[in-house]
């Protein structure tokens, strides 16, 4: 996805269909910036995938983001990577 956090520092996760609770994110809250960043979440099974969820991490109050866009790619097979860690998305061009 590609977005623009004006305002403190946001988390990105993707909730379980039917399961709210049962989430996969990023550990790394995405910090304010400048330009638009390109952000990428790598999600084992996407035909479980229910709801994008923006949240707000800062310590220090309100944060604020322009979400430009959201895509979503079928990477071609790769060892199994921990659903926690940051996607590389070199690998998949915009």
């Amino acid at each position: 996805m590609r977005l623009r956090v004006e305002k403190g520092v946001i988390g990105i996760a993707v909730s379980a269909r039917a399961n709210v609770s049962n989430l996969i994110r990023r550990k790394d809250g995405i910090q304010t910036g400048e330009d638009q960043q390109e952000v990428c979440l790598y999600i084992p099974d996407p035909s479980a995938a229910d709801l994008l969820i923006i949240q707000n991490e800062s310590q220090s109050g309100a944060s604020r983001a322009e979400l430009h866009s959201v895509d979503l790619f079928r990477p071609s097979p790769q060892p199994q990577q921990p659903t926690s860690e940051p996607f590389n998305c070199e690998h998949h061009p915009s």
